[in-house]
């Protein structure tokens, strides 16, 4: 059985082309006589379809292939779509919430972002990177970020972490997520956890990307609590 990677994701740009690809993908939540399978309606070969511009006929086709098992892409097409921008890696692939939709809202800098979720086989989907590198490309006011891990802990990985934000994290297994912050509030997080575990943070360590110390305080932290353990993600930039 595969790994189960989440991938949180945003993107901005112009009302113009975020809302296309808002439009897109609110497609897959619409009732449709296109065939699905195991991951549902958001399955990411119909999004695939979708945002690459699919007419109706050859949609339909290329998915009744991909069933049938006469066309076998040479992308990984296993998982799903979810329009919760933050949804978490999990043992088992959990379907959108009934009711949910994929819905831009205006930035700080005038523009319109979308954020959403991918859960998928393995790893972040390579073939959507690629779709919006292409956007990317011919429209300079575009930019993507997104942040992922996978169900075991294997990776925490964020690409572009100004844009997807919340790349450190404190959970409190017990009663959720505690915090989270983005970058540039590097020494908020640092205080909060130092509020946890009552240790100074070598804070010259932490900025040359040295974690070490955090995960062996906090395990250290944790062997002393019985019902009150922490859990501490730290999401190290990618260049893709």
């Amino acid at each position: 059985m595969c790994n189960w990677c989440a991938t949180n994701w945003r993107i901005v740009g112009s009302a113009e082309t975020i809302n296309s690809i808002a439009e897109s993908l609110n497609k897959l939540l619409e009732p449709t006589d296109i065939p699905v399978c195991y991951y549902g309606p958001t399955w990411l070969a119909n999004g695939y379809a979708l945002l690459n511009g699919y007419p109706r006929e050859q949609h339909k086709d290329f998915i009744n292939k991909i069933i049938q098992g006469i066309l076998q892409p040479n992308i990984d097409l296993r998982g799903l779509f979810d329009p919760n921008p933050w949804a978490e890696a999990c043992l088992g692939i959990e379907r959108p919430a009934e009711g949910s939709r994929f819905v831009p809202y205006d930035t700080k800098d005038g523009r319109q972002g979308l954020s959403f979720s991918t859960q998928s086989a393995w790893d972040t989907p390579d073939w959507l990177k690629e779709y919006f590198e292409q956007i990317t490309k011919k429209n300079p006011n575009f930019e993507y970020g997104y942040r992922a891990t996978d169900d075991c802990g294997n990776f925490f990985i964020a690409f572009n972490s100004t844009i997807i934000g919340n790349t450190y994290e404190i959970s409190c297994p017990y009663g959720g997520t505690w915090g989270t912050w983005s970058p540039g509030q590097e020494e908020e997080f640092l205080k909060a956890l130092e509020s946890f575990i009552h240790v100074t943070i070598d804070r010259d360590r932490f900025a040359k990307g040295d974690h070490s110390q955090i995960y062996e305080e906090v395990k250290k932290y944790n062997n002393t609590k019985e019902d009150d353990e922490i859990s501490v993600y730290i999401f190290k930039e990618t260049l893709s």
